[in-house]
């Protein structure tokens, strides 16, 4: 009796002493999903279409590094694929590696969650525009006192309106003056709008006079390593996801127009074609010097096997992934202005620009046979990356548009799982 009873006796003792711990903790048995994480002191909701696939675009790397940004800042994140909802056998896991919380199909409360037992988030991060329909009402809704970012990606309706112009097909320029409605619709209903394109934010600032918008260009993370030299390379490569149209177009329009010029100027040299998503029609496009490689699993390899990337995008929008990669592996890029638009890169600086077929095929003959030219654009885009394109600098960009706030003490809070389950769990 007297062991049993030690507990009642201590109790008032215990908690004179850690009154001012236990009055931020609920009470014992209420809100166990916040009261498991007390340490916790903000928390980010990460809403992206599906779950990033670094290994296969480039914007899924720029996704993760942004969750990363909101990690070193003090968030705890939790992702959610809104539109396909799927656990990744191979992607999933890589996010909990680094804690990240990802919300999947296993997850399923067991009932609807009181009000107050649900978790809170101080920031929502929502990435690309069709997401951004559909979840910022649900977020205003459930979450009033998380900021709402918006991260374009790129403007879509601008990638749109310029493939339609190209095509001449009046339908699709339809669509694409329907998408852009949308699409400012969107940015106006976030409190801010992230935007990769310094070209685009001037066009932003136009559009949507009043809405808060912040340059934030991609991070990406440069060699470290000592990279092979000029002679120990050969090839030219192009590098892009063929489920984005713009890259099939480029290496469509490179083969018919640039290559037979280039096959003048640099004869017997091969052109190395790289992507995921390889349609079998391209495939088509193959000859002695023109080799389609497809998907390649280790971009390292890649690029320490060729001498110059090249990126002749006649359309498109947002930041190319492609570029900024092949500089960070220390590759030289010949782009088209539609590539470099933007990005701060300069011409004979960081990269060689050009646009009609025989500037290209010179650029690219310029840059494949001149050392000199190789060597300097090599380590300036390198450097340009390492100050403009920085983990550091993009966490400081963060910074400037962002109040880091500590979590509100009992704010309306939002959902525990994803934006499919928001309305569900609303219900007391």
């Amino acid at each position: 009796m007297r062991a049993s009873s030690l507990p009642d006796r201590n109790e008032p003792v215990f908690r004179a002493r850690w009154s001012s711990v236990l009055r931020s903790h609920p009470p014992r048995g209420e809100q166990p999903l916040l009261a498991r994480e007390r340490g916790i002191e903000r928390r980010a909701l990460f809403i992206d279409a599906t779950t990033p696939t670094p290994d296969q675009d480039a914007g899924s790397t720029v996704a993760l590094a942004h969750r990363r940004i909101l990690q070193s800042l003090g968030y705890k994140v939790t992702f959610i694929p809104a539109h396909n909802f799927a656990f990744m056998t191979e992607y999933t896991p890589a996010l909990q590696w680094i804690s990240i919380e990802a919300i999947g199909p296993a997850f399923t409360p067991p009932r609807p969650l009181p009000r107050r037992a649900r978790l809170q988030f101080d920031l929502a991060y929502v990435h690309r525009f069709e997401v951004g329909e559909d979840a910022i009402p649900l977020l205003r809704r459930h979450a009033p006192q998380a900021r709402v970012l918006f991260n374009t990606a790129d403007l879509h309706y601008l990638r749109l309106e310029r493939g339609a112009r190209l095509s001449g097909a009046p339908a699709e320029l339809e669509h694409a003056q329907r998408v852009r409605e949308r699409e400012l619709a969107v940015i106006k209903a976030a409190d801010c709008t992230l935007v990769c394109n310094s070209h685009e934010m001037e066009i932003l600032r136009r559009e949507v006079p009043g809405a808060a918008l912040h340059y934030l260009p991609w991070v990406i993370e440069v060699e470290q390593r000592p990279v092979p030299d000029f002679d120990a390379r050969e090839g030219f490569l192009s590098l892009g996801g063929f489920g984005h149209p713009p890259n099939e177009d480029a290496v469509r329009y490179f083969v018919s127009e640039i290559m037979p010029i280039v096959r003048r100027l640099l004869p017997g040299v091969p052109f190395h074609v790289y992507g995921s998503k390889l349609p079998d029609e391209l495939r088509e496009l193959a000859a002695p010097d023109v080799i389609i490689e497809g998907f390649a699993p280790d971009l390292r390899a890649v690029f320490d096997r060729h001498r110059v990337t090249i990126a002749p995008l006649r359309y498109g929008a947002g930041f190319k992934g492609k570029v900024a990669t092949s500089l960070a592996h220390g590759v030289p890029v010949v782009a088209s202005p539609i590539a470099a638009e933007g990005t701060g890169l300069q011409d004979n600086q960081q990269l060689l620009v050009a646009s009609e077929p025989i500037a290209f095929a010179r650029a690219l003959q310029r840059l494949y046979t001149d050392r000199k030219v190789w060597e300097r654009l090599s380590g300036g885009g390198q450097a340009y990356l390492r100050v403009n394109y920085s983990f550091e600098h993009g966490r400081a960009l963060f910074l400037r548009f962002m109040k880091v706030s500590r979590s509100h003490a009992g704010a309306i809070a939002t959902t525990v799982g994803a934006v499919r389950y928001l309305d569900a769990l609303s219900k007391e």
